[in-house]
């Protein structure tokens, strides 16, 4: 048993330890105010001009022709915006911009509306990786649309303007929210698990240029039919794994020559 002094001396020293994490949480939140004006709303990541708007909750970019790409080895950071990932509501990219950048929205997760630019004919890799985006409006000049540019967004529909002729792959992975797909007649080939958990896709129009499916391209989705091509000549493995709720599959394909496992 301790005796009285001793239980004195343990009693001050638990006074003084809080006295220490007091002083030590009031010294935090003192700091707090201090860091939050350091967040900039505006600035430039070289030849991209950025500028937020706190109370519209509204992002803006320009810059002419291409954006950099974050994953570079510029600095090794983050867009400077991105400290407002989790604010931003709203994104306007301005005209002659050519090509999103590299993870631009990603994480982005309240992002609801983007006005994007006729300049546009890139969409770069992650750009809304994890975003908050349900519908987004493609411009006609778009050509090609990156791997993982929408993966894991909360997309619902989307229509893919006629000039892209690339997707990447996983470019739509893990969307599963999203229930109607509008494809490029002019892409001819479905990329790598580009839809693989989109459980709630029941059904889409393959292009009729297709000639062939890669590896896990529907993937544990929600698919009950689906009609292959006339042009098809390859199907990968994995492509239908897991789709548990597929009824019909239709060849129209006499140019088929392989099923892989």
């Amino acid at each position: 048993m301790l005796k009285r002094k001793d239980k004195k001396n343990a009693k001050q020293n638990d006074w003084h330890r809080a006295a220490v994490m007091l002083l030590v949480c009031s010294l935090l939140l003192s700091l707090v105010p201090e860091v939050m004006a350091k967040k900039k709303t505006s600035g430039n990541f070289y030849d991209t001009k950025w500028s937020y708007n706190t109370k519209r909750k509204t992002l803006t970019l320009s810059c002419k022709g291409r954006m950099d790409d974050e994953y570079s080895s510029y600095n090794g950071g983050y867009w400077a915006w991105h400290e407002w990932s989790d604010d931003i509501q709203k994104a306007v990219v301005k005209e002659g911009v050519t090509y999103l950048g590299e993870g631009t929205f990603h994480y982005c997760r309240k992002l609801k509306q983007v006005t994007l630019p006729k300049s546009l004919k890139e969409i770069g890799t992650d750009a809304f990786m994890s975003s908050g985006i349900s519908e987004i409006t493609l411009p006609n000049q778009l050509k090609k649309i990156s791997e993982y540019a929408f993966w894991d967004s909360e997309l619902k529909e989307i229509k893919i303007s006629k000039n892209v002729t690339q997707i990447g792959r996983y470019a739509f992975w893990n969307c599963k929210k999203l229930e109607k797909v509008t494809l490029s007649p002019n892409l001819k080939k479905i990329s790598q698990a580009m839809f693989c958990q989109c459980v709630k896709l029941k059904t889409i129009t393959l292009p009729k240029n297709i000639t062939r499916i890669e590896n896990g391209a529907f993937y544990e989705s929600g698919l009950t039919n689906i009609t292959i091509p006339k042009k098809v000549t390859t199907i990968e493995k994995e492509v239908f794994y897991h789709c548990t709720s597929l009824k019909k599959v239709t060849f129209e394909t006499q140019k088929l020559k392989t099923i892989s496992s």
